[in-house]
């Protein structure tokens, strides 16, 4: 079982270098976005199931895909 997530935050660097005295700048816009999280049960088969929710996995989410989806597969 794996487990990813996706948001569309805009990459950007926290920190800079800049001449003695003076202070590093950089303008730019900053998107949050939405977040995606993907979880996957992948097997010698390859992915055997998957799921996508839109914002963060959370617990009670994972113990139902785990209970109604995975342990459905392993049984059958």
């Amino acid at each position: 079982i794996d487990e990813t997530s996706k948001d569309e935050r805009t990459l950007s660097r926290r920190y800079g270098r800049s001449k003695t005295g003076t202070r590093a700048q950089k303008k730019q816009v900053f998107v949050r976005g939405r977040r995606t999280s993907t979880e996957a049960l992948l097997t010698l088969d390859g992915i055997v199931a998957a799921t996508v929710v839109e914002g963060s996995m959370t617990q009670e989410l994972f113990l139902e895909w785990l209970e109604n989806i995975v342990v459905s597969l392993t049984v059958n």
